[in-house]
């Protein structure tokens, strides 16, 4: 049976690096991941609960902070428990095995601070270049000659 997820989002809160009581590394925190909506509406996302172990938990505590884009391959895993009310209720966390970076260092420096005023576009750094027409029908297609 294949019980596999797959996902990119962004971290919720800043993730906190525990042991267990036998000494096992862990950290469990929360991706917002957005829906897919129809055009014009209003943004929307889906929380999902993320527990990493191990290396996994030492590396996202080390490289990942709240707001940080991440990719997560892992897998579902459910439990059970009983609320203060008495109430039997379910959970569903996924199991992060693989974890990714999603954005570049240098995007994340590069981004400009709120209220930042955008810098001028960058001077013309290939002046020799020569944009290729788009053709909307490949049949149609004839060759150039510089």
């Amino acid at each position: 049976m294949i019980n596999e997820v797959v996902l990119t989002g962004r971290l919720t809160i800043e993730p906190e690096l525990k042991n267990t009581n036998s000494g096992v590394a862990y950290t469990s925190f929360q991706i917002a991941v957005d829906k897919n909506v129809k055009k014009g509406d209003e943004k929307k996302a889906n929380f999902i609960d993320i527990t990493a172990w191990r290396h996994n938990a030492v590396f996202v505590n080390k490289y990942f902070h709240k707001g940080n884009m991440i990719g997560i391959v892992g897998s579902l895993d459910t439990s059970t428990y009983t609320d203060d009310n008495g109430i039997k209720r379910k959970r569903v966390v996924v199991i992060a095995e693989n974890i990714s970076f999603c954005e570049s260092k240098a995007k994340e420096a590069a981004a400009p601070a709120a209220g930042a005023q955008p810098n001028e576009p960058p001077a013309d750094e290939f002046p020799d270049f020569e944009e290729i027409p788009d053709f909307d029908d490949m049949n149609s297609y004839t060759e150039h000659t510089v």
